[in-house]
């Protein structure tokens, strides 16, 4: 398929602590330093599951920025976007079993993606099968995306808090994912049977962590996952929906997207990919 994403791209800096977290001490781990964002995990995770990807991102021209733009192409990604000065931060630390413990997102930059600049690089809209934004962009440049004459849009909730940027747009889009604290902090009930009995106009893919996810559409669709050992959690819920769309041809996209999730889940970076932490 081809496919539209529009989101954030930063640098990745997790911290992960070899034992149980001390505050307000020194904690003895390792780290790795990678390129991450959820736009960016979705496009990644996207390719390497064999879809043709355009991604739409601020592209910093600092050392970092630079990094980014090479690695991301190696996917065989079309990178497109507005350049800015620098690089987003994301900084994450992380227990012993791969947790998020807290993190310190840094992401000014997102605020180059605005309806003006869409204009200019998302091309002829309807020479994409699925155009999928996430909720880092402002609620202008959502509206926008929601207006858009295409068959088929996605809006990725990122956090509970940034999911309201959405609300009054929901309408515009085929799909709306998001877990299950996310989908109640926007719509008032994350309960599958009371969400499908509100009859919305658009269909809802809900995760619930590491238990089971649900697809609301015509009927409820419904997949346990199995128990699965995780050595980092961030990127998870990208690779499900990246998982789902790529599956979504087959008769279960829901195990498809789960088979995604544990790649994620087995990669110390937040896309389904493996590399070393550094010690």
């Amino acid at each position: 398929m081809k496919i539209l994403v529009i989101g954030a791209s930063n640098v990745d800096i997790i911290a992960k602590s070899n034992s149980k977290i001390i505050l307000n001490d020194s904690n003895p781990g390792g780290h790795v330093i990678a390129f991450g964002g959820v736009g960016r995990n979705l496009a990644i995770d996207l390719a390497i599951l064999g879809n043709q990807v355009t991604f739409i991102t601020p592209l910093s021209q600092d050392s970092f920025g630079l990094m980014m733009i090479k690695e991301t192409k190696k996917y065989g990604i079309e990178l497109v976007g507005p350049k800015t000065n620098k690089s987003s931060i994301y900084l994450s630390i992380q227990d012993s079993s791969g947790d998020l413990h807290c993190a310190v997102s840094s992401m000014k930059s997102i605020d180059k993606i605005t309806p003006d600049n869409l204009k200019k690089f998302i091309g002829v809209n309807n020479q994409y099968d699925i155009i999928i934004c996430e909720t880092n962009i402002n609620v202008d440049s959502i509206k926008f995306i929601s207006e858009l004459d295409h068959p088929f849009k996605i809006v990725e909730l990122v956090s509970s808090e940034k999911s309201i940027k959405a609300k009054n747009f929901l309408d515009g889009f085929n799909l709306v994912k998001g877990n299950k604290k996310e989908i109640h902090n926007l719509l008032g009930l994350s309960d599958p049977k009371k969400l499908y009995e509100k009859k919305f106009q658009f269909d809802i893919l809900m995760t619930q962590g590491k238990k089971d996810a649900f697809y609301i559409s015509k009927n409820i669709s419904s997949y346990s996952f199995k128990e699965t050992e995780s050595v980092n959690t961030s990127g998870a819920g990208d690779a499900f929906l990246a998982g789902f769309i790529s599956g979504l041809s087959n008769e279960n996209p829901l195990k498809k997207g789960h088979e995604s999730a544990i790649r994620a889940l087995m990669s110390e970076t937040s896309y389904i990919k493996v590399d070393k932490w550094s010690k």
